[in-house]
């Protein structure tokens, strides 16, 4: 009996098989790299991620990918190839008695060390506890850190990309991300605790931050926690659950543009763009209007676009987002207010203490007296408190795209390349005629650049100091006065407050809020001295990094500020000392010691000026956390 040789195609079709078997395992990620604990990616309520953009939108695709926003977010995975500016790998870190030692192990950053799982949970029932005694709390944190369990954790994402990198790391399936309590600064090449990055006095209850509950709203696209939560029914004890998931990592093209699903699907044909484009067909043409996807360079709601993350707000409808964030209450183009209680300086109401879940120190730290933002990277908490937002009409309305560009725009701060170097004060006059004499000050000094004045770096952020978005002019300097630190003052460090006040009047044209004609100007302690040592922690902040900015040295000159930074060293708030740090190194590296001194604008101070001042500072407790 003969046996019939198989037919062609079923060798083809098992051929074929075995081919699409192969490349199904070869071509996708290795098992190692897919954490459970990482959010998963979807493509629901119109999103599709922006891969599905880059065809069609090349040039917009490359600019957007040269910002830091394309990296706020990132799978951990690139810190395997060791970038030019991030960790060298292996590492070990210290805090509070216990070392993490993150190494490159199996496709991943692991981390070994206590679990931050445990120790967080432990932390927030400390912080529950309102009225304990420091030292009970001191006890319970310095337990929860020396009891946790030692584990290995991998790092499965990484947030920042400007200034510092902070690392996720994984709790498996269901479990909230938890940050690593140690940053890494880009600049630097270093690393410190989290906690030192911040403002917060030394005793402040520390906090393992959540990615799921918090971050995920800025930090991707169309976040959504997908949080649940019980209590176990045999131990009584409180769980909860996530199921995270996001349509894009980071601050992707659908953020800004709203969902992208229709427009895509429908301008995948060459047709379909040719007849909006041609106008080849009318009736098509106008179906096709309907499938466009807001622009943010030229709708009304552009502010919406940013003020989405740059804002301090809370949710509207808590429930749904924890459940499914702002995907189904925000997408580009709509009313941001609908979705969010953006907060102002006046009292917060219940309903937003209750959602923000800050002590009151955490509170009063939000907000200058003249109701400015004290946190940087809110700055549409300021633009829409601005007379040039408030008192603007139609297109002289000041919004976020009359100074910054997505995909126009510089790297670092996104300013519309149009308006940098000799022409920045085009930022204003563009809708401002003022005559040249307006500043008071010569065409190439810092003080003839509109933003040094009006938009003064009175926020805090990340161990410097940010622009005030908040436009005003400046205002004489009261004693006692809750105010944000004066723009005069910011530059003019070499200055006392009665010189300051004096010249204010005099370019306004009339008598100061007060005079100390008995006290020279060059023999009175400057106020910004005053200030970096003696107002509260926020006020430090700022002036510790006037000391050294560039505007202040061409100002004031090299003033001798060893014995200032010396004390500012020992400053009680971590971050603050961090600074001092800093402006020592660029003092250093900016003034050459062997070059004469243009003036001496100020007297060494003494140690017992330095003890007064110390003794004299402003110890209100201060939180700004972000």
């Amino acid at each position: 009996m003969s046996v019939r040789a198989p037919h062609a195609w079923a060798f083809t079709a098992l051929w074929i098989a075995g081919l699409t078997a192969y490349l199904s395992w070869a071509l996708s990620p290795a098992p190692s790299l897919i954490d459970p604990g990482r959010p998963k990616t979807h493509q629901s309520q119109g999103y599709v991620g922006s891969a599905e953009c880059k065809a069609c939108h090349p040039g917009a695709y490359a600019t957007w990918s040269r910002t830091y926003h394309k990296t706020m977010t990132r799978s951990a995975e690139f810190l395997l190839d060791e970038p030019a500016q991030g960790p060298v790998f292996p590492v070990s870190l210290e805090l509070d008695g216990v070392t993490f030692t993150l190494r490159k192990e199996g496709g991943h950053v692991t981390v070994h060390g206590p679990d931050l799982h445990s120790i967080a949970r432990e932390l927030a029932q400390i912080r529950s506890i309102q009225d304990a005694s420091a030292t009970w709390r001191r006890t319970k944190v310095a337990s929860a850190w020396s009891n946790a369990p030692l584990v290995s954790r991998n790092i499965v994402l990484v947030t920042g990309s400007h200034h510092y990198l902070a690392f996720w790391v994984s709790g498996g399936e269901g479990s909230a991300l938890r940050q690593l309590p140690h940053v890494y600064f880009l600049d630097e090449r270093r690393w410190i605790p989290r906690r030192e990055a911040f403002l917060q006095p030394p005793d402040a209850a520390p906090h393992i931050a959540n990615f799921n509950s918090n971050c995920i709203q800025c930090h991707t696209v169309a976040g959504r926690p997908r949080q649940s939560e019980g209590t176990d029914q045999v131990t009584f004890a409180f769980w909860e659950r996530y199921a995270s998931d996001a349509a894009d990592l980071g601050i992707a093209c659908e953020a800004c543009h709203g969902p992208g699903q229709a427009h895509a699907a429908h301008f995948r044909s060459p047709w379909a763009r040719y007849s909006a484009e041609r106008r080849a067909d009318p009736k098509k043409a106008r179906q096709a209007q309907d499938l466009f996807v807001p622009d943010p360079e030229h709708a009304p709601s552009s502010n919406a676009a940013c003020g989405q993350c740059h804002s301090y707000f809370v949710p509207r409808d808590p429930n749904q987002w924890w459940d499914s964030g702002f995907s189904e209450a925000f997408s580009a183009g709509d009313d941001l207010h609908a979705s969010r209680m953006v907060l102002r300086a006046a009292a917060l109401n219940q309903q937003e203490q209750s959602a923000l879940s800050l002590v009151d120190a955490e509170q009063q730290s939000l907000f200058w007296g003249d109701g400015s933002i004290m946190v940087g990277g809110r700055e549409y908490n300021g633009l829409t408190q601005s007379p040039c937002y408030s008192h603007g009409r139609q297109s002289q309305m000041l919004s976020c795209v009359s100074c910054h560009s997505m995909h126009q725009g510089s790297q670092s701060g996104q300013i519309s390349t149009k308006f940098l170097g000799e022409h920045a004060n085009e930022l204003c006059t563009q809708c401002h005629s003022t005559p040249s004499t307006h500043s008071h000050h010569q065409p190439d000094s810092p003080g003839a650049l509109c933003v040094n004045c009006h938009m003064p770096k009175t926020s805090y952020a990340l161990l410097s100091a940010t622009r005030s978005h908040q436009i005003s002019s400046p205002r004489p300097i009261q004693l006692g006065d809750h105010q944000p630190p004066q723009a005069c003052a910011l530059c003019h460090t070499d200055r006392s407050r009665s010189w300051l006040n004096e010249e204010l009047a005099r370019f306004g044209g009339s008598e100061p809020a007060e005079r100390h004609a008995s006290v020279r100007p060059t023999e009175a302690i400057p106020w910004a001295i005053q200030q970096a040592l003696s107002g509260h922690a926020a006020t430090r902040a700022i002036f510790t990094a006037a000391l050294s900015s560039p505007e202040s040295l061409e100002t004031a000159g090299s003033a001798p500020l060893d014995a200032v930074l010396q004390s500012l060293l020992r400053d009680e708030y971590a971050a603050i000392a961090h600074m001092a740090r800093r402006a020592r190194t660029r003092l250093t590296q900016t003034i050459d010691p062997r070059a004469p001194r243009a003036r001496a604008p100020f007297r060494q101070l003494s140690a017992r000026d330095l003890r007064d001042l110390e003794l004299a500072r402003d110890r209100r407790p201060i939180i700004v956390s972000e």
